[in-house]
């Protein structure tokens, strides 16, 4: 079997670092290194899972490359790199070195390169290289006994490339990536290829004619545009395949091969020195640290005063001076078996991460110094809430691995979080905190259910399906297993011979596109409907149900990006509305006798949010009137009175100002709206002169992304992007698309989260909180106090936080919840 060496793209992956961690990790010294430690902590996590012979980096040339001097725009137009990365890219050779990592780099070569020929030298040795990289020319390397490492939107996503891999998505041999890159060019390095030519279309003219130059022989086959598009290109497609085209054949001498090994003395010495801790394996002292049973942590504590409490994963650990107890087994802090709140002063500092899961009775404890640092971590970093990250902002060092020196810096932790993030502890105090207490209390209280009509439901939805299955296989001639994508596509493709512009993919969109070319599919559709209802709905309902007749989901808050709460075991935030059926299902959460479901739902808060944001006159005025914001918009796009705004003019405006958050493109809307790419990029046009302030909010909003890595919300909360360093234009500006959502539906998520902590404050002992989705608080109240409580619960969700627009609720009353 041969040997591994992993051939690293330094750049690219050192890019990639910078971009997936906080950019204030420094050194003791304050030198800059998250994109260094980035770098670091993949190599070795790489170095771990396929144990290579060697790792070897390649870097750019550092003076210009035979490209730029053949084609000076060569990368132009690339963003400009953030200061703190050009300062660790300066000395990046150097700590290279000083890892005792090999680098190379060839004068007026690109690290592509110089990759490209260490890949052709290795293999005469036996020796079979993968390259780190998400570079697309550096998929021609691609042979038998080599293949490519890349990740997806984020580090962490690694996918393994091979000769096998690439013609299964490819469908041609990965030497042709130059000629694919002649076809579509790469706007990355400003290279135009043929103009109007797509992956898409450069994958049939390959698959068919095999590379450039047959598809110019064969120029005559080809009709059209696309012919008219490939000849007025020619000398185009011909340049970029040269540019395109890597150079496997450069002269590098290579010493000895050395294996990766951060343990080297020196290696370790300048680990320390630059703050990266959690790579060094020197000796530390060891924590004292007593593992007593209960008596006899009883006994300590009567004997000393506690600092601290530090409840940690299952365990928990409490501190008096230098000594440190834990109990033997796992269990929770206020176990039956030690009653610690008999021993502790009520104003120690208890310090956890992930309470709400691990420890929530400490939460609802007398104890008035409670501290979950994940939710610190959320605050810092929503895409990310993790003690690793914490540490990092902290320490400049990944957290450790073991729980005793987790104890031994938990305090120092939140206090150095403390000091640099103002007003963090005070924002934990007043939203966090009390915040996790209503979650908690909502998963206690539980969702009424009507067991007779779920039962009815699921007898309905079984007899359906079955009754649909049955008609399938009359239709088609065939038995097949309706909820095997598989075999419905062997059924569709290969059985009764379908084509599809989707290739051989059921799901939903690409059966749409059949619709009409045989009976069978509008069954597969309502088949698939029916039976989803059924397993992730009634099945989930009847399985989860308790004796008392209600169910429990838990509610994560901390489970989606945007700062919304997620819900598992069943997931009630999706429960269908559109079809007759999926009302059913909503009707099944039935209040109890004396009892009445009440929905409160903020009205247009995204829209609300994006006004108070971009400060947009004509949108502020329109809320500040309590006017309709789609026939008003369409109302003052199309220069046509109210009354005049048809229903068909106020869907395309609703189309618009929700598109306009959610960051589509006008292709996305064009095919929302049924309309060509032209008339909607006119559409968008007409929307940003009439709305400056959102174009310019917009603008600014990607630009401080760009400049800082992350966006924030309305309270603070940073969410770091991902792609926003990403040298393809479609992975930045998806990227800046999130960052633009990431305002609004994050202001959005905080608003709901403070009206949760105000009527959980006032009002909890009055109604249970049993639901919330998105926007919306469902409620079971009392009919003897309804009409006070929704007038309470009103005003506490309108004056949850002051914006530039009024917030307005709807509110909807029934025994059922079927609104």
């Amino acid at each position: 079997m041969r040997e591994k060496a992993l051939l690293v793209d330094g750049l690219n992956l050192l890019f990639r670092a910078f971009y997936s961690l906080p950019p204030g990790m420094k050194s003791p010294s304050g030198k800059p290194t998250n994109a260094l430690f980035g770098f670091m902590r993949t190599l070795d996590s790489l170095n771990k899972k396929y144990q290579p012979k060697t790792i070897i980096v390649a870097l750019d040339s550092k003076i210009p490359t035979w490209r730029k001097e053949e084609y000076p725009e060569y990368k132009a137009g690339r963003q400009e790199t953030p200061e703190i990365l050009l300062e660790q890219i300066s000395y990046f050779e150097t700590f290279l070195k000083e890892m005792g990592i090999d680098c190379f780099e060839c004068p007026g070569h690109e690290a592509d390169d110089v990759l490209a020929s260490l890949t052709k030298i290795l293999l005469k040795q036996n020796i079979a290289p993968t390259i780190v990289s998400n570079d697309k020319d550096l998929l021609q390397t691609i042979e038998k006994g080599v293949s490519i490492l890349k990740s997806g939107r984020s580090i962490s996503q690694i996918k393994l490339v091979t000769k096998k891999s690439f013609f299964e998505e490819y469908g041609f041999d990965s030497s042709k990536i130059p000629d694919f890159k002649g076809l579509v060019g790469d706007s990355s390095d400003n290279l135009k290829g043929v103009k109007g030519v797509g992956e898409k279309t450069a994958k049939k003219l390959l698959q068919k004619y095999g590379s450039l130059d047959e598809i110019y022989e064969n120029i005559n086959e080809i009709t059209g545009s696309q012919k008219n598009k490939l000849e007025t290109d020619k000398e185009s497609a011909y340049f970029c395949k040269k540019l395109a085209t890597l150079n496997s054949q450069l002269e590098i001498k290579m010493n000895e091969i050395k294996p990766f090994d951060l343990k080297e003395p020196g290696t370790q010495k300048k680990l320390k020195e630059l703050g990266m801790t959690s790579f060094v394996s020197v000796e530390r002292k060891p924590v004292k640290i007593k593992k007593l049973d209960y008596e006899k942590i009883k006994i300590e504590l009567e004997k000393s005063k506690p600092v601290k409490i530090i409840p940690y994963k299952n365990s928990w650990a409490c501190q008096a001076g230098n000594l440190t107890f834990m109990p033997e087994e796992e269990n929770h802090l206020f176990s039956k078996k030690i009653n610690l709140k008999d021993h502790l002063n009520k104003d120690i500092e208890i310090i956890g991460f992930d309470l709400a899961n691990k420890h929530i009775n400490i939460l609802h404890s007398e104890f008035t110094n409670v501290f979950d640092l994940k939710s610190y971590a959320f605050l810092i970093n929503s895409e990310k809430p993790s003690l690793n990250e914490l540490w990092g902002k902290a320490f400049g060092e990944q957290a450790p691995q073991d729980p005793s020196l987790i104890f031994e810096k938990m305090k120092k932790l939140k206090d150095e979080l403390d000091t640099k993030i103002k007003k963090i502890k005070k924002h934990y105090e007043k939203v966090e905190k009390p915040f996790l207490i209503a979650v908690e209390r909502m998963n206690k209280t539980g969702i009424p259910i009507n067991l007779k009509e779920v039962q009815k439901l699921e007898k309905k939805l079984e007899k359906e399906c079955s009754k649909t299955e049955n008609e399938m296989e009359k239709i088609s001639g065939y038995k097949f297993n309706p909820r095997s994508p598989k075999q419905i596509s062997e059924l569709l493709f290969e059985k009764l011979k379908l084509k599809s512009k989707y290739g051989k993919t059921t799901n939903r969109e690409a059966l749409d596109h059949l619709l009409g070319h045989h009976p069978i599919i509008e069954k597969i559709i309502l088949y698939r409907e029916k039976h989803k209802l059924l397993s992730s709905y009634i099945k989930p309902f009847v399985q989860h149900r308790k004796k008392d007749g209600r169910i429990y989901p838990t509610f994560d808050p901390y489970g989606t990006r945007s700062g919304r709460l997620a819900s598992k075991n069943p997931n009630f935030q999706v429960l269908p509305i559109k079809t007759k059926e999926g009302r059913m299902i909503r009707r099944c959460v039935q209040a109890e006798e004396g009892f009445s479901i009440v929905s409160i739902d903020y009205s247009q808060i995204d829209l609300r949010v994006l006004a108070h944001l971009s400060k947009d006159k004509k949108l502020m005025d329109i809320f500040k009137k309590d006017e309709d914001v789609h026939s008003q918009t369409a109302s003052i796009m199309l220069k046509k009175k109210t009354h005049e705004i048809t229903d068909d003019d106020r869907r395309v405006a609703k189309t618009i100002n929700f598109g306009i958050i959610y960051g589509m493109g006008a292709a996305s809307l064009a095919k929302q709206l049924n309309i060509d790419i032209k008339k909607s990029k006119n559409e968008i046009k007409k929307y940003f002169e009439k709305f400056h302030g959102v174009e310019k909010w917009i603008k600014e909003t990607k630009d401080t992304a760009n400049k800082n890595g992350y966006t924030e919300t309305l309270d603070g909360r940073r969410r770091y992007i991902d792609g926003l360093g990403s040298t393809s234009n479609f992975i930045k500006q998806q990227a800046e698309r999130q960052a633009v959502n990431n305002c609004v539906q994050g202001g959005s998520a905080d608003l709901i989260k403070r009206a949760m902590v105000k009527i959980d404050r006032d009002l909890s002992d009055k109604f249970e909180l049993i639901l919330q989705v998105h926007d919306e608080l469902v409620f079971h109240v009392s009919d003897t106090i309804i009409t006070d409580y929704i007038n309470n619960a009103k005003k506490a969700m309108e004056k949850a936080l002051e914006l530039g627009v009024p917030l307005k609720v709807d509110i909807k009353i029934g025994k059922k919840y079927e609104f």
